[in-house]
């Protein structure tokens, strides 16, 4: 009796320490697409000649931006991938995992 409920308590150990990576792949990737939103320059103005002109001043930091925008997208998409793969309440229903498998598709 006793094997039984250590069991199920490692499994719920288990399923917390997998909940808590994939948070914070999701909190990361989050933090990448606004820190990478707040970095991008300003630039995206009516004319194509104008864009480019910006994009041209401040190259390193439009690279910079994109570059950690990229990173959130997929540390987005790991941590979607990462709920998936395991029963919990937050992939319960079809509704929930279809939802995480759209982020996990569009990210």
């Amino acid at each position: 009796m006793a094997r039984n409920v250590a069991q199920a308590g490692d499994s719920a150990v288990y399923l917390t320490g997998r909940l808590r990576i994939s948070g914070f792949w999701l909190v990361l990737g989050s933090i990448l697409i606004i820190v990478g939103g707040v970095m991008r320059p300003p630039g995206e103005g009516a004319s194509l000649e104008r864009t480019m002109e910006a994009v041209q001043s401040y190259t390193s930091a439009w690279q910079i931006s994109h570059l950690l925008t990229g990173f959130g997208y997929m540390a987005s998409a790991l941590g979607a991938v990462t709920l998936l793969t395991f029963r919990s309440r937050l992939t319960s229903g079809p509704v929930a995992i279809t939802g995480w498998a759209l982020i996990a598709l569009f990210s």
